[in-house]
């Protein structure tokens, strides 16, 4: 085990990785294989049960946020960002 070396800001020094093979693949075949995969791994189709849902109460109790963003306004907002970020447009 590494430990990870703190910068001398106090901050902790990190790098994050895209790991991939080289060859891009569709987001739905992503999707098929993980449950697949899942699938087999747990001897049939997964069921997923409300308590892996997000527990969007336990945030408004804790920091008094309440997330009403749906994915498409949210998934825009972000596609924005990330163009202007990267001053694709």
């Amino acid at each position: 085990m590494v430990s990870t070396p703190l910068k001398g800001d106090g901050e902790v020094a990190h790098r994050v990785f895209n790991i991939g093979n080289n060859s891009p693949e569709k987001l739905m075949k992503f999707i098929t294989a993980q449950e697949q995969a899942l699938g087999n791994a747990m001897g049939g189709e997964i069921e997923f049960k409300k308590e892996f849902e997000p527990i969007n109460e336990k945030i408004q109790e804790d920091v008094g946020f309440k997330p009403e963003t749906s994915i498409e306004v949210g998934l825009l907002w972000f596609a924005n960002w990330y163009a202007d970020y990267y001053k694709i447009k």
